[in-house]
């Protein structure tokens, strides 16, 4: 695994979880 990937990964893996937290509060909101 290089530099590259490594950033790559790392990368999506912040966006999911920010994608997820930003759901989960949305979904907190509407109840």
């Amino acid at each position: 695994m290089d530099c590259t990937e490594r950033i790559m990964v790392s990368w999506i893996i912040c966006v999911l979880a920010a994608l997820c937290t930003i759901s989960g509060w949305y979904f907190n909101m509407l109840l």
